[in-house]
């Protein structure tokens, strides 16, 4: 066993840059600390039996805990390459700005869509499991997907020439989802959603757990049923009896219908979602599942089309309805990554 826990030391610290500033050890002589001038520091911890559990890296004091959106990974080789992909990433978000060109940022993306080929082919070569090999390549392609998603969004604005301020934040935004779906930082992935007093359409992946009192209640609409939730237990008690409780979580592909009390804010953890939504006939409540989107790209099921996309903030409505602009409501064209809408999809009648 001391031969086998020898070799994995060695091969995480082959795996490290050369500038390592200091090694702390254990009682039994394993590497439980590395750390470099850049102030980064990596942390290893083992079980009973001297197997490596965790690899977790931090920087200026905070942990940044790596991982492959919904499945973990404690393969230092593997771990290793995500902080590249993630690196790659931050680095081409900080670098945008309204001068930037389009075509230049898409070969910048393809050279993180690269990294992420990096992680698949790190993960043949140390995951031994099948199973677990699998699933993690599954979603690594996810993450493809997202970037791809990303280089469509930037031929729209690159289409209408809008190098506008709105534009790039919305670009950066979906570029900090897909930092978020491989690393779990409250500088990269945590948000707070401004809400005005009233009713408020948005979409985020929040903890219900986490909301603030100022919260009277949210709700989803989920296969035509009413779902709500409630920080105040009287209020969750009133849902309850009429409707059904939201059980855990709320994720972004989601729109939610929130009453605040007062102006306030709700916590939102951005993860983003393999999903494909269906727009039927009739009313249907969604998020933007973590990115900016054009509110032409919204398309109802055959025959039907669409009829008006309607958001609130604060009771202050404000609608999409193609070809048209309804006199005395603010109009929309694109949709933010906390966005909620609702979607009204009906025949044409023309």
């Amino acid at each position: 066993m001391k031969k086998i826990v020898t070799l994995i030391t060695f091969v995480a610290l082959s795996l490290v840059t050369l500038d390592a500033k200091s090694y702390k050890y254990d009682d039994l002589d394993r590497v439980i600390e590395v750390s470099y001038e850049s102030g980064e520091k990596i942390f290893y911890s083992y079980d009973s039996a001297g197997n490596m559990l965790d690899v977790e890296y931090a920087l200026n004091g905070e942990i940044l805990d790596y991982h492959l959106n919904n499945e973990d990974v404690n393969n230092t080789a593997v771990l290793h390459t995500i902080k590249d992909a993630v690196n790659e990433l931050d680095s081409i978000k900080d670098g945008i700005d309204t001068n930037s060109d389009y075509n230049t940022l898409k070969q910048e993306l393809d050279g993180a869509m690269s990294k992420l080929d990096a992680i698949k082919q790190a993960i043949d070569n140390n995951i031994v499991d099948n199973d677990e090999k699998i699933a993690l390549k599954d979603e690594a392609d996810k993450i493809k997907r997202e970037i791809d998603a990303i280089k469509l969004l930037i031929d729209g604005y690159k289409g209408d020439n809008d190098h506008s301020n709105s534009a790039i934040e919305t670009i950066k935004t979906a570029i900090e989802n897909v930092i978020a779906m491989m690393v779990l930082d409250g500088s990269v992935n945590a948000s707070e959603i401004p809400l005005k007093a009233g009713r408020n359409t948005v979409s985020g992946t929040i903890d219900i757990t986490k909301l603030n009192s100022d919260i009277h209640s949210i709700w989803i609409v989920d296969g035509g049923n009413w779902y709500g939730y409630s920080p105040h237990a009287g209020v969750r008690e009133e849902i309850e009896r009429k409707y059904l409780l939201i059980a855990d979580r709320v994720d972004n592909y989601k729109g939610m219908l929130v009453f605040a009390i007062s102006d306030t804010e709700i916590e939102s953890i951005s993860q983003t979602s393999d999903v494909v939504h269906s727009y039927g006939r009739g009313y249907t409540l969604h998020g933007t599942n973590g990115a900016g989107m054009s509110a032409s790209d919204v398309v109802c099921t055959a025959p039907n089309q669409v009829i008006m996309l309607a958001q609130v903030r604060g009771d202050d409505p404000s609608v999409y309805v193609p070809d048209r602009e309804i006199a005395g409501i603010e109009n929309f064209e694109y949709l933010g990554s906390e966005d909620g809408y609702y979607v009204l999809c009906d025949k044409d009648n023309k």
